[in-house]
């Protein structure tokens, strides 16, 4: 008997049983919890790590100067994880079509690598919070309300998140 097997009652489908999440701070030691902040200097060995795990990597950038950079950032999540686009460009229809992504029957974890955000929160640090808090609240909770919303979905904000060192600063 191989203990590091899941096992199962006979009177159940091993099909059935749930999927194990894959520790992403486990791959990744030096990663700091929720939310996931990467530096640029990282993305490299981030993508190749989450690629190394199983995860399944996806590319979505938010244009620096964006009008709306809620809706655009939440068109390009939409089109990069081949969601419906009934919608698109709204927190609401953004959870609808999340939440069958999270369904679906391809239980692949999937890791959605996020650039331009750094620059975002230094012209509108609002709707940079926005953008975090309503992309990690949704998807958890979608996880948490209906247990077949069961697929794995991870985010990575890139960007320049550490200070410049105190001798670089330029101070006034």
């Amino acid at each position: 008997m191989d203990a590091s097997r899941q096992q199962a009652p006979p009177w159940i489908d091993p099909s059935a049983l749930p999927k194990l999440w894959i520790d992403v701070t486990g791959g990744l030691p030096w990663l700091m919890l929720r939310p996931y902040l990467v530096e640029y200097n990282q993305v490299a060995e981030v993508r190749t790590a989450l690629s190394a795990m199983g995860f399944d990597v996806v590319e979505a950038a938010i244009a620096a100067g964006a009008d709306d950079p809620e809706r655009a950032l939440l068109v390009q999540l939409t089109r990069k994880l081949g969601l419906n686009e009934l919608g698109v460009g709204t927190w609401a229809a953004f959870g609808d079509r999340l939440w069958d992504f999270l369904k679906s029957e391809n239980a692949t974890a999937v890791a959605v690598v996020i650039t331009g955000l750094d620059d975002l929160v230094r012209s509108n640090i609002y709707s940079f919070i926005r953008c975090i808090h309503n992309l990690l609240s949704i998807t958890q909770g979608l996880g948490i309300s209906d247990s077949a919303a069961s697929r794995q979905l991870e985010y990575f904000f890139v960007g320049h998140w550490t200070p410049a060192s105190s001798s670089q600063r330029v101070l006034h």
